[in-house]
């Protein structure tokens, strides 16, 4: 199982429904307050799992500190069907430069606490693009209930112990060694929505 977690604090973060990018927080915020949508964001880098590899699972591992409502947690989880997920930044934000891969996943938060959500065919999608190299993945996950409440996930910028983790295990591809066990560094980034 190769482990990748957060290096950089610029590759967590949120934007809200002004289309403001902001990182280095305390939190990341996911989902509606008010008039308010929030969207989370991770980007992990140098993911070292060949192209082509078949995924027998992959997780996202957060921590949620803060919930504002009662209400509905659900989100929709997609990644970023790209090569190479670029940085966050204005012209590449949840809402803007992020292509949205077929696959999908629900994930529910109904209180604090630790969550792994299930992504496996989320990063399958993403290993099998042709061009795909060993390079950076993007993550977003995306409001799909009119009553969806906010809640807070870790930033790596409280320099704690708990940011986002992206575990990966697989088989690689023929031609590939597989990939020793390690516990790697690296940079991250979804959204939602």
């Amino acid at each position: 199982m190769a482990t990748f977690g957060p290096t950089d604090t610029d590759d967590d973060g949120d934007e809200t429904s002004t289309s403001t990018w902001t990182d280095e927080n305390y939190n990341i915020g996911v989902g509606k307050s008010g008039a308010t949508i929030t969207q989370g964001g991770w980007r992990w880098t140098d993911v070292t799992v060949d192209q082509g590899s078949t995924i027998t699972v992959a997780t996202i591992t957060f921590e949620v500190n803060n919930r504002d409502s009662a209400l509905s947690t659900d989100a929709q989880i997609f990644g970023d069907d790209v090569d190479d997920a670029a940085a966050w930044g204005s012209s590449s934000r949840p809402s803007s430069g992020f292509t949205k891969t077929t696959e999908k996943v629900v994930f529910n938060a109904p209180g604090t606490g630790s969550y792994a959500v299930t992504i496996t065919a989320i990063v399958q999608e993403i290993v099998n693009r042709a061009g795909w190299n060993k390079l950076d993945m993007r993550f977003a996950a995306f409001d799909y209930q009119t009553d969806f409440g906010q809640i807070h996930t870790v930033d790596a910028a409280t320099g704690g112990t708990t940011p986002a983790v992206l575990d990966i295990t697989y088989v690689a591809a023929a031609g590939h060694p597989p990939l020793q066990p390690h516990r790697g560094q690296a940079t991250h980034r979804a959204s939602f929505f």
